[in-house]
This record gives C-alpha cells, sequence and structure tokens, in this order.
C-alpha cells in the first residue's frame, strides 16, 4: 500500500483551521502557515530580537496572518521552536554556571565514555566541557533507579555548596 505523509494526521478540529509554526533563530524568526482546508502554505521571516524574543514572534505572527487575511481566531495550532539556545552552547555564550552532582560524578563531562569514530587517536582534541571543573561541586546523597534513597542527602554539605555558588558570581546552576 502506497502511503503518503498526512500533514492534519492527529490534529482533529486543529486540522481543519489555519496551522502555523515558527522557529526563534539568533539571526531570524521564521514562520511558516498552512491551511488543512485548502493546502495552502505561507512563509515569513523577520530579524529576531535577541533582547525579548516575543517581539520577533508577535511581530512575524501579525504579519503572516494579515497576508494571509485571517486572524489568531482562525488558529487551530500553532508550534513553536527555537535554536536559540543550541546557538547560545555552540557559540558559548551562555550564563557562568556551576553544577551540582552526586559525590563521585563531578568529572561525568571529562570522561567522555561514548562511540568515538577513533578510540586509539591520541591526537583527537576534545571540545573543552560546557561547564569547568571548577564549577561543578558535590554532594553526598543517592537514590535508586526506583526512587528509594540509597545514600541519604548530606544537607550541611548542600548548604555549604549553595553559599559558595550564591558568593560565586554564578548566573544558572545545573543539578545532575
Amino acid at each position: 500500500m502506497d502511503r503518503q505523509f498526512d500533514s492534519t494526521a492527529g490534529l482533529g478540529a486543529a486540522a481543519k483551521g489555519l496551522r502555523m509554526a515558527l522557529d526563534v533563530g539568533g539571526t531570524f524568526t521564521d514562520f511558516a502557515a498552512f491551511d488543512g482546508a485548502s493546502g495552502k502554505r505561507w512563509f515569513a521571516k523577520v530579524p529576531s530580537t535577541p533582547d525579548d524574543p516575543s517581539r520577533a514572534i508577535l511581530e512575524g505572527t501579525a504579519a503572516l496572518l494579515a497576508e494571509i487575511g485571517a486572524t489568531g481566531r482562525d488558529v487551530g495550532f500553532f508550534g513553536h521552536s527555537t535554536t536559540v539556545v543550541t546557538n547560545m552552547i555552540l557559540e558559548r555564550k551562555g550564563a557562568h554556571t556551576a553544577m551540582v552532582t552526586t559525590t563521585g560524578f563531578r568529572d561525568v563531562l571529562d570522561l567522555g565514555r561514548q562511540a568515538r569514530p577513533s578510540v586509539y587517536d591520541y591526537r583527537i582534541t576534545r571540545p573543552v566541557p560546557l561547564i569547568a571543573r571548577r564549577d561543578r561541586f558535590e554532594v553526598e546523597g543517592r537514590m535508586s533507579a526506583s526512587g528509594s534513597v540509597l545514600t541519604p542527602l548530606d544537607i550541611d554539605a548542600l548548604d555549604t555548596v549553595a553559599t559558595r555558588i550564591r558568593d560565586g558570581g554564578y548566573g544558572a546552576v545545573a543539578v545532575w
């Protein structure tokens, strides 16, 4: 049996209305709209507004709806995606981040135990971890996969780590 992709499958009533999606990027915010009844498609692009991404989202949505001759009430589905975080990580422009992990896992970012194309090539340069070792903090405590406590959380050590993080000028904390 020959199957074709049904872009309205599983959407119920939303498939009969206008479907819109957007992707907020570092430079541009891209928009697409699809009318499930007529099969028509529209596309738009506006400059991103990094200081407040919602401005580009609202501007582009309004412009595309005006071009189509529709209003927000006509939209049955609205999807949102972004590459902003991906770009931030790749460009290493994120906040100075602290990491809190279970004792014994501080160096997990450095170990890199995964499939590598050249396991024995000593010339390969590995990327610098996103969080420097000095910014990783360990706290005693461990849970099983089922959620039962194997080693109780050391609250005093956690308080000490929290104080170091508060006083360390961090803009974000990853709890691992």
